[in-house]
């Protein structure tokens, strides 16, 4: 299915932003088609001005959103410059993304600096939501074993706060080792 022209410009409007197609399409749907959302998983994704949602044939088929130029893991690994990162405003930044999820019946389950993004401005932005599931659903898919409780075989607010300790202790590590003696 080839994409109509209004659908074209959508997808070509802001070509610094990362495009994210229906990750699960083809399996819900035929190959290259997407499918509605699965029933288990919310539908609502924050919008803003600089994102576009292409949708053909009554379905998103591609949200374009917010280009974020690092992930916290790349951030902590950058050597060129200090690391400037505002430990407690990140951290509370995860948390409240999380308190919300929480909020809403979900866990996030893959907590862990590969899984933060930074604004230009250093705001965080919590990504990855393949293992988010419905609290106590069992967990489907393997998430990151020494990012969660490892013993645990279910969604769990407890893998995310785990996580979310484990990312500052990693942020708080990084600091401390670009800190000049």
């Amino acid at each position: 299915m080839s994409a109509t022209p209004a659908d074209q410009a959508a997808l070509t409007a802001a070509p610094d932003t990362a495009v994210a197609p229906m990750a699960s399409a083809s399996r819900r749907g035929a190959p290259g088609r997407a499918a509605g959302p699965p029933a288990d998983r919310p539908t609502t994704v924050a919008t803003h001005a600089s994102d576009h949602i292409v949708v053909k044939q009554g379905y998103i088929f591609s949200i374009m959103l917010e280009h974020y130029p690092f992930s916290l893991v790349q951030r902590c690994a950058d050597k060129t410059r200090p690391l400037d990162i505002d430990i407690s405003k990140c951290i509370k930044g995860i948390a409240d993304a999380l308190v919300h999820l929480h909020d809403q019946g979900y866990c996030h389950n893959d907590v862990k600096p590969d899984n933060i993004m930074l604004k230009a401005d250093g705001t965080p932005v919590l990504i990855d939501f393949d293992s988010c599931l419905p609290i106590s659903q069992v967990l489907g898919k393997g998430t990151t074993p020494g990012w969660r409780d490892d013993a645990s075989k279910t969604s769990s607010v407890k893998n995310d706060w785990l996580g979310l300790a484990l990312v500052e202790e990693h942020l708080r590590k990084a600091c401390l080792a670009s800190s000049p003696e």
